[in-house]
């Protein structure tokens, strides 16, 4: 649980920093630490949603290698 406060106050600090606090908006929660342990996804949950509220907590959609693919053909084709 204080590993996933301690996440979730790193993950405030850029909320913070980008002034988002009222936007709703998804925070990935990556790693395979967020698979199996409950209680550092939830503890994270909790502080950032008291933060800001419309967050949203999600598991990635795509392998990195995927995501890093599509930031490249992105980059590419603009």
């Amino acid at each position: 649980e204080a590993a996933g406060r301690e996440l979730g106050g790193a993950a405030c600090a850029v909320i913070r920093g980008l002034g988002m606090e009222q936007e709703a908006f998804e925070v990935v929660l990556a790693g395979g630490a967020f698979q199996t342990r409950h209680l550092l996804r939830d503890a994270v949950d909790e502080t950032v949603r008291a933060l800001a509220p419309r967050a949203v907590l999600i598991e990635p959609r795509h392998e990195p290698a995927m995501g890093a693919a599509l930031l490249a053909l992105q980059l590419a084709t603009a």
